[in-house]
């Protein structure tokens, strides 16, 4: 969901639009982790949308998320982390846009995908 706001001295933040922009992620609830679903984002300087998919073990990517009108579903791109089974957790875009960090809970590693 892209939600955009306009804020003033005035008033405090007020909701202007939103915009659902990726469908299709995957959730269920688990007595370890109360939730497992996408547990982090992370957006680069071209405004793809990098969205840390815990259950489907992969990192989506959303392209063009900032001006998107139609959103994207199932077809999307996966990257595969190689985390397992609910190990991957949370997402950075690497600085000079040299690909994705991620978090493997699996191992307590920390991986880049280029």
């Amino acid at each position: 969901m892209r939600i955009r706001l306009r804020t003033d001295r005035r008033h405090g933040p007020r909701v202007t639009a939103m915009d659902v922009i990726a469908t299709g992620f995957p959730e269920r609830t688990d007595p370890a982790a109360l939730v497992v679903g996408p547990t982090g984002v992370g957006l680069d300087e071209e405004g793809t949308l990098f969205v840390a998919d815990t259950q489907g073990n992969r990192i989506a990517e959303v392209p063009g998320a900032m001006h998107r009108q139609t959103p994207v579903g199932a077809e999307f791109q996966p990257l595969d982390t190689g985390a397992g089974a609910g190990g991957l957790f949370g997402i950075a875009v690497a600085p000079q846009a040299q690909g994705v960090l991620f978090v493997n809970d699996a191992n307590n590693t920390l991986g880049l995908l280029h």
